[in-house]
């Protein structure tokens, strides 16, 4: 069994760059692929004081439209991966 921990950099948006991270956590097993995902925000040091701004856009709300989101999008990438796999 493999295991791979994917990071994905921080977005930019509107030119400041947010301190946001996607991150995929893939686990090979015999019957396919586990892929699990976690969305991190917030500064490091002083500039703590603003991660409760971040908290207001990343609410529950938004935890819940990304679960949505990835419940349906990683099946549609199972489909679209197991179509475009070479044949041996």
């Amino acid at each position: 069994m493999d295991a791979a921990v994917v990071h994905v950099v921080p977005q930019l948006r509107k030119g400041v760059r947010l301190p946001v991270w996607l991150t995929l956590e893939l686990v090979d097993r015999d019957s396919g692929v586990d892929l699990r995902h976690m969305i991190t925000a917030g500064f490091g040091g002083v500039g703590r004081v603003l991660d409760p701004l971040l908290r207001r856009y990343f609410s529950a709300e938004f935890a819940a439209a990304m679960d949505e989101h990835a419940r349906t999008e990683f099946p549609l990438l199972r489909d679209h991966l197991a179509e475009t796999r070479p044949t041996s």
